[in-house]
């Protein structure tokens, strides 16, 4: 019975010092399915390379745009995100062989990722390039770029952070080195 009423006592004791009025923990930031059935992105990406060779060096620049429309759907994940490329444009150059133009006819099929809370948790698929495509990272890491990671925890109005992610190149490239691009979201 005294443990009864200490308990009460250490209770009103307290009681100021917990208000409805104190808000409650934020959640943490963190994807979930879309609202909408679909949306269009439009993607732009440059890469410029010099390389040292025995006849000197040379600088290479690739240009890509990409439209892509992207649908969602539920998944045991979080949600799916099929982005399928509806218009590509690029082109690729150099001091030897000049510039190669390529268009949509050059990407086939769609980027498909599974996006958790945090972000992308899986790549499902990839387009079909060709071999004048291959040449390009932007497909390499666009899941990443269109979900890209997230903190895991509450954020507020001008908090960052800062998320890397590799990947391996598909195609081959003969460098000193690792072959790795890395990309900071």
């Amino acid at each position: 019975m005294e443990r009864s009423i200490l308990a009460v006592i250490a209770a009103l004791a307290a009681a100021p010092f917990f208000s409805s009025d104190t808000p409650a923990p934020q959640d943490a930031l963190a994807y979930g399915m879309p609202s909408v059935a679909g949306a269009t992105y439009q993607v732009s990406d440059t890469m410029t390379m010099s390389v040292q060779s025995p006849m000197g060096p040379m600088d290479m620049k690739a240009l890509a745009h990409a439209t892509l429309t992207v649908g969602f759907e539920a998944d045991p994940g979080g949600f799916r995100a099929t982005a399928q490329v509806t218009n590509f444009a690029g082109s690729v150059s150099n001091p030897m062989m000049g510039t190669q133009s390529m268009g949509s006819e050059a990407v086939q099929g769609a980027v498909v990722v599974v996006v958790g809370p945090a972000g992308v948790v899986e790549m499902v698929g990839k387009p079909t390039l060709s071999p004048e495509a291959s040449e390009f990272s932007i497909f390499e890491g666009l899941g990443y770029d269109l979900f890209p990671r997230l903190p895991g925890r509450a954020v507020t109005a001008g908090d960052s952070w800062s998320d890397t992610v590799t990947w391996v190149p598909p195609i081959p490239v003969t460098m000193k080195g690792p072959q790795r691009i890395t990309r900071e979201n």
